[in-house]
């Protein structure tokens, strides 16, 4: 049986081997550029947060060195023929270097004025509220919890300096929200909850609200009311989305282009 370091020897006289046959490039040379040394140094930077040293640099530069060496010679030894995971490298890298041309032209007013009328509703800001609640729990009350709460609702609107912190049963989530919009309540409470804390405004303890938590008496602080935005307001969201979009278009263009220049060709029966 051979063994792993037998293996790599005949590996390596093969890989020789194949060395010694084939054609020679012209040019072998390794080219190192000013823009590959400033890259090194902009993305040590970015990473860091500091300038790089002398020794790390020319580290680096060695590394990319040995690299570019490696590389040219798996493709000269066609290592990169038939490799599932070069050709996805290779996809990949098409995909983003086709989305990032559409980054290279800015959109004019009227395209960010088209796009924002166009998706206007995905960019209104949803009603918030701020409360405070005592909650009791179905699990631990059982039928008994909707009619302890709303027991404790006449007294409390009886006496509103009653210490509210105290009452109810512990709640995992606090005992207060603060500026949540409505589709975090939805996924915290569900929407009947939400919907009728929609019906009030008042400064006064209000419910019982039922989640799936329980029964729930309310006092809300604040609630702002849903409100559209304008194209001012969110323009950075705009032009990010606006462009994400580009990008997708950009690469669904290439392909079709890519379709028209390699057809396929099925075998008989599939």
């Amino acid at each position: 049986m051979k063994t792993p370091l037998l293996w790599f020897l005949i590996a390596g006289s093969a890989l020789f081997a194949l060395d010694m046959f084939r054609p020679s490039r012209s040019d072998n040379t390794i080219h190192i550029t000013q823009g590959d040394i400033k890259g090194i140094r902009d993305q040590w930077k970015s990473q860091s947060g500091e300038a790089i040293t002398q020794d790390r640099l020319d580290a680096l530069v060695i590394e990319l060195i040995q690299e570019r060496r490696l590389s040219r010679e798996a493709i000269e030894l066609n290592l990169d023929q038939d490799d599932v995971i070069v050709r996805r490298r290779l996809e990949q890298k098409l995909r983003f270097l086709t989305e990032s041309l559409s980054d290279s032209v800015d959109p004019t007013e009227s395209d960010l004025e088209a796009f924002f009328v166009e998706h206007q509703r995905s960019y209104d800001q949803p009603a918030e509220w701020s409360f405070r609640h005592i909650f009791f729990s179905a699990e631990s009350r059982g039928d008994e919890a909707e009619f302890d709460a709303t027991s404790l609702l006449v007294e409390l609107q009886q006496e509103s300096n009653a210490e509210w912190q105290t009452m109810g049963d512990p709640f995992v989530l606090g005992k207060a929200f603060a500026n949540r919009s409505a589709p975090e309540l939805e996924q915290l409470f569900g929407t009947p909850f939400v919907d009728r804390l929609s019906q009030s405004d008042a400064e006064d303890w209000y419910g019982p609200l039922r989640s799936p938590f329980g029964h729930h008496l309310v006092w809300i602080e604040h609630h702002q009311p849903a409100r559209a935005m304008t194209l001012e307001h969110a323009r950075k969201q705009v032009l990010y989305d606006y462009r994400s979009v580009q990008r997708k278009l950009a690469f669904q263009r290439y392909l079709a282009n890519l379709a028209q220049k390699y057809p396929v060709a099925m075998p008989a029966g599939t």
